[in-house]
This record gives structure tokens, C-alpha cells and sequence, in this order.
């Protein structure tokens, strides 16, 4: 080869790399060619963590190379996109978002929900089982016994005479049996040993069972089972009053002025303590997961005491509330009424989840930000970050009560004349 032809190469050669070297630096720089409009755009980059591990990442229906989560996706030009992830035995996740030129968008701890949720913890239960508050327990009537079920074993009562119906304790440690003259008769707990009762006479509503301590209404006042003997107390004109402990009671009274305050005594009805309410017209005081608050139904609003109900501060929400569920990893509670759900922290700051029109069995917060609401023949879910709605069908739900668990809930489903106790595991 002459000198010529070498000289015209070399310069054809430094041609090409001015020419390509430039683009082979922008393109990995992240800079690609839109064709829609036609122009040089800087990508952008979606990052997505979150269960189950293995997966498929759809970008606009085309697979991406990504098969596991967490997952880094560069390159993605700039503009609305929908992103779909495939895992084996979960719904589809599928959500569009928007990338913007040199941005990062960020999709941290998403849960794919399971397709097959449901399993059966036990079949041929009575229609008149009652779960426990940390719904991991049913109990029921049989035949003049009790029984205590968890899923895995079955403890029955001895028989007892007459024995009308059942209320478990507010620990969920015992459940109480009653006779058809309504008066408490035996105390049977989830370990399975039986402790009957003497009889009270002036017996009116069983209220509490707490920390192995009973609080009743009587038709003259109240009265407390400890230590084997029943007690009246001497607690005047309350208007309301709950077991805080073993040894210590809340309740509610009017003054002569008008005014509500709070009493703390001790078994004795000796006030340790009082507190002054804000104005209200006809309160009731409530008590579920150890936490206490005030509603008034007249004016539909609630008191809530401030970091717990010892504390001073008292905040005035303005709405009632009838329910509360603590959500699982977080310091915060769930609470409902009729038509709405919240979320509630323990210095009284809220925010609503979400509202519905059609009647609910019960929300429960599912943890990982998912709502559940219940109907008798629904499960809706709803994640409250990314928008994602879940709604498997199931027939026949009577009762409904968060697992304990993140992502579960235990159901009580119509199974012919009797109920099934069944699962449902969403994570």
C-alpha cells in the first residue's frame, strides 16, 4: 500500500473516531436519540426494591433484563411510562409513573400481594365463636362447654349447667361462660384451666376481665372478682368505668355543674386522681389495645389523651371513632367509624386513609402501607403509597380481625349452618 492510500485511511480513521467517540461518550452518559419528538434527551434511571426477590420487570409491555429485586433500570427515556412486575404465584403490580430528563424514580418496599391467599385454619365451628382481640384464638359453646381453639390445638371446659354465651377477657388470656340468669359462672383460660365462680345476686353486665381481674355492673352500681370473692364498689354516680389494671379503674362522672371528669381509683374506689374534661354533652368512654379515648355522640367528636392516657394533654378530634388497631411496626394506630378510616399517631395527629360509601365488616391495616377494607363477600386492598387495588372474592364473611401478623387477617366465613376459620396472607 502507497503512502497515499495510507494517508487517506489514517484520516478516514480519525474521521470516525471525532465522529463516534463523542456519541459513544454520550451514550454512556446516558443520552439517547428520541425519536418522538426527534431530539438528544439525557435518560433517567428507575430503582425498584421491594418482595418477593425474584421477578420480571415489564417497561411499556417490553421485558427488561432485570430479574431480581432490588432492581437498578438506567437508560429510560424521559416521559410517562407503565412499569408491570411478574412473579410466579403473585398478582401482577402494575402502575404507570413519569421519568423525567437525568431523574431517578424511586419505588422502595413494594409488596406484591399473593394470588392464592386463602387457607383453611379449621372447619365445623359453631356460628357463635367470637375471636380474640389479638385474633389468634376462637372460642365457642358446645354442648355446655367451652372451647378455646388455637390452629393448632382444642381446649375444652368441663360442662356447666345452663351456660348461655361467652365473652372473652380484654387480654385475650380467658374467656368467661354465662348462665341463662346472665350471671358469670366459670372462667376458662387459653391454657386451659377452668376456675368456676361464685354466684352474684345483684349481677347486671360482665364489662371487664382483666389481668384475672372481672369488672360487672350490678343493679346498684359495680363490683369486682379478685382473689376469689366479689367486691362492690362504693364509686358514687359514675357514668362509665373500665379496668386500667388488675388494681386500678378509669370512670366517668358529671359534676353538679355540668362538667365531666375522669377518676383514676384504686379496687377500693378511693380516687388517686382526677382530670377536668373539655365541654361535652354525652361522652363514653372506650377501651381497646390498652388504649383509652373519649367519644361524644351528640356532637360526634372525640378526645384523645395525648401520648397515652395518663398524660395531660388531651387533643379534640373532629370526628368519633369506634374502633382502633395498632399498625403493625409503626407507633401509630388505625381507627374507624361508619364511613371512614385513619391514621392516628400518639401525639393526636391524624390523617384520613380513606373513605367509603357502601357498609364495611371492618378496615384493617395490613402493615407496608395497605389498607384492607371487608365486606361480606370482598377483601379490598389498597396500598396507600402506590394506589394498588386488590379485590379477591369471597362469600360469606360474618367476622373479620387483623392476625397479629403482618399482612394476614383471620376470617370467619359461612360454611353451610356453621363457619370456617380461615386465613387470608396477602404478603
Amino acid at each position: 500500500m502507497n503512502l497515499r492510500y495510507r494517508r487517506i485511511l489514517a484520516l478516514l480513521f480519525f474521521v470516525v473516531f471525532f465522529l463516534i467517540a463523542p456519541l459513544t461518550l454520550a451514550y454512556a452518559r446516558g443520552y439517547r436519540l428520541d425519536f418522538s419528538p426527534f431530539r438528544i434527551t439525557k435518560t433517567g434511571v428507575i430503582f425498584i426494591s421491594g418482595e418477593p426477590k425474584n421477578v420480571k420487570i415489564f417497561l411499556d409491555g417490553k421485558k427488561t433484563s432485570a430479574s431480581a429485586l432490588p432492581a437498578r433500570l438506567r437508560n429510560v427515556l424521559p416521559g410517562k411510562i407503565q412499569i408491570r412486575i411478574e412473579a410466579p404465584g403473585y398478582q401482577d403490580w402494575l402502575m404507570e409513573t413519569e421519568v423525567q430528563d437525568s431523574e431517578s424514580v424511586i419505588l422502595n418496599n413494594l409488596r406484591l400481594l399473593k394470588s392464592d391467599i386463602f387457607s383453611v385454619v379449621r372447619s365445623a365451628i359453631p356460628p357463635t365463636a367470637e375471636f380474640s382481640p389479638a385474633g389468634d384464638k376462637l372460642a365457642w359453646l358446645n354442648q355446655n362447654s367451652i372451647n378455646i381453639a388455637s390452629p393448632k390445638e382444642i381446649f375444652t371446659s368441663p360442662k356447666v349447667d345452663n351456660l348461655e354465651k361467652i365473652a372473652w377477657s380484654d387480654d385475650g388470656t380467658s374467656v368467661l361462660g354465662f348462665q341463662k340468669d346472665q350471671s358469670p359462672s366459670v372462667l376458662f383460660t387459653t391454657n386451659g384451666v377452668v376456675k368456676f365462680l361464685p354466684k352474684f345476686p345483684s349481677f347486671s353486665k360482665f364489662l371487664q376481665n382483666l389481668d384475672q381481674t372481672i369488672l360487672i355492673k350490678t343493679k346498684t352500681g359495680y363490683a369486682t372478682f379478685q382473689n376469689n370473692a366479689w367486691q362492690n364498689l362504693a364509686v358514687g354516680d359514675l357514668l362509665d368505668i373500665k379496668l386500667i389494671n388488675a388494681n386500678t379503674l378509669l370512670g366517668l362522672q358529671k359534676n353538679a355543674n355540668g362538667d365531666f371528669r375522669l377518676l383514676w381509683l384504686d379496687l377500693n374506689a378511693k380516687i388517686q386522681r382526677s382530670k377536668t374534661l373539655p365541654a361535652l354533652q354525652t361522652p363514653i368512654l372506650n377501651f381497646k389495645n390498652h388504649v383509652f379515648w373519649v367519644t361524644d355522640s351528640s356532637t360526634g367528636k372525640s378526645l384523645w389523651f395525648k401520648s397515652g392516657f395518663l398524660d395531660e394533654q388531651i387533643v379534640e378530634l373532629p370526628f368519633s371513632f369506634s374502633d382502633l388497631q395498632a399498625v403493625p411496626k409503626t407507633d401509630s394506630w388505625l381507627i374507624a367509624n361508619a364511613n371512614s378510616a385513619y391514621l392516628i399517631d400518639p401525639g393526636g395527629n391524624y390523617s384520613i386513609l380513606s373513605r367509603w360509601a357502601n357498609p364495611v365488616i371492618a378496615p384493617v391495616h395490613l402493615g407496608n402501607q395497605t389498607l384492607l377494607l371487608i365486606r361480606q363477600n370482598e377483601l379490598i386492598t389498597r396500598n396507600l403509597e402506590y394506589n394498588q387495588v386488590y379485590s379477591p372474592k369471597i362469600e360469606g364473611i360474618t367476622k373479620a380481625i387483623f392476625a397479629n401478623q403482618v399482612g394476614q387477617v383471620n376470617l370467619l366465613v359461612k360454611d353451610g349452618n356453621l363457619l370456617k376459620w380461615l386465613k387470608a396472607e396477602f404478603f
